[in-house]
C-alpha cells in the first residue's frame, strides 16, 4: 500500500473506484463467518475531473464523492481505494539479503531508475517476496530474495487524498489495482477453489490492467490503454475493443507459459465494465483453460 493510516483503522470503512467518468462505492459487513455487501452506489462526474488517473479538479471531485456519500448513507468514512493503473509503477527487484533500514534505502535508489524525479517527488513501497522464509540478515550469508516494488508520484497521491479529505472521508489506503482485486477475489466464494496460478484483468473505459498472480504473489502485470473510439459500443467499437484485449490476455498467456512451462495458468478472471462477455467468448476459443 502506498499510503495507509492505520491510526484511524476503526472508522467505518468504505471502497471507492474512481474512473475519468464515474464514482463507485462499496462498504462490506461481516455477518457471523461472511463478508456481505452492505452499501453500495454510484455516480457519474463531469468530464475533465479525473484523467489518466491524475485528479484534474479535487473540488469537483470532492463534490460528487459528498453526494454520494449523502445518496447511500455513509457519514464520515474511511476511505480505501487504488490508484489507476496508469500512475503506477510496478518492478521486481533482485536484491541481496540486508538489513531493513538498508534494504528500504535500496529499493528507494532503484525506484529512481525507473520513475526518474527526485525523492522528494515519490512515494515507494515494497514488500520482501520470500515464500515461507522469515525476514531474517545473518551477516556473513550470501542469500538474495526478490522485492515487489510500487512507486508513483507524490502529487498523485496528494491529490486523491485532498479529494477524499474535501469530500468528507478520511484516507485510510492507497493501493494498487491488482493487489486489491486479487484480495477480493480470495475473500470471496472462489476462495475455497482458488487456483494456483490465474490471470486478473480489469477492463474498464480506455484502459485494460491484465495481472499474473502466481500462488498469491504478483508476477506480471501489464496496462493497456484504449482509444475512446475503439471503447465505445455506440461507435461500432465493442467488437474492436474486445477483439484488441483478447488478443493481449492471449499473447501474455502464451508468453508466461513459454517462460514457465511447468507453471501453467489455471483460470482466467474478467472484472470491470468492459464488454465481458465478447472478451469471454473469444479468450474460451483461444485458451484452453476456465474463463469467467
Amino acid at each position: 500500500m502506498l499510503f495507509v493510516n492505520r491510526w484511524l483503522s476503526r472508522r467505518h470503512k468504505i471502497g471507492i473506484e474512481v474512473s475519468s467518468d464515474s464514482i463507485k462505492m462499496v462498504q462490506i459487513k461481516r455477518q457471523r463467518a461472511e463478508l456481505v455487501l452492505w452499501r453500495w452506489g454510484k455516480v457519474t462526474i463531469p468530464v475533465n475531473v479525473v484523467e489518466g488517473g491524475l485528479v484534474l479538479d479535487s473540488e469537483q471531485l470532492a463534490k460528487a464523492m459528498g453526494q454520494l456519500f449523502s445518496s447511500v448513507g455513509v457519514k464520515n468514512p474511511g476511505i480505501m481505494a487504488a490508484i489507476p493503473g496508469q500512475q503506477v509503477v510496478i518492478r521486481h527487484l533482485k536484491l541481496p539479503m540486508m538489513p531493513w533500514k538498508e534494504l528500504k534505502n535500496a529499493v528507494h535508489f532503484h525506484a529512481l531508475s525507473f520513475l526518474p524525479l527526485s525523492p522528494e517527488e515519490t512515494v515507494v513501497d515494497f514488500i520482501p517476496l520470500l515464500g515461507d522464509r522469515e525476514f531474517t540478515f545473518s551477516p556473513g550469508k550470501h542469500q538474495s530474495m526478490e522485492v515487489l516494488t510500487v512507486a508513483t508520484r507524490r502529487s498523485v497521491v496528494q491529490g486523491w487524498a485532498e479529494s477524499f479529505i474535501r469530500a468528507g472521508g478520511t484516507p485510510l489506503a492507497l493501493e494498487i489495482e491488482p493487489l486489491a482485486l486479487s484480495r477480493t477475489l480470495q475473500t470471496s466464494r472462489l476462495r475455497h477453489k482458488e487456483p494456483s496460478n490465474y490471470l486478473l484483468a480489469n477492463l474498464n473505459a480506455q484502459l485494460a490492467q491484465i495481472s499474473i498472480f502466481k500462488e498469491g504473489i504478483l508476477r506480471y502485470n501489464r496496462v493497456l490503454t484504449i482509444s475512446a473510439e475503439i471503447w465505445n459500443p455506440a461507435s461500432g467499437g465493442g467488437s474492436a475493443f474486445s477483439n484488441r484485449t483478447a488478443t493481449e490476455i492471449w499473447k501474455l498467456v502464451e508468453y508466461y507459459q513459454m517462460e514457465n512451462p511447468n507453471e501453467p495458468i489455471e483460470q482466467v478472471y474478467l472484472t470491470g465494465e468492459g464488454m465481458q462477455q465478447l472478451i469471454t467468448d473469444q479468450l474460451t476459443r483461444r485458451l484452453n483453460i476456465p474463463v469467467q
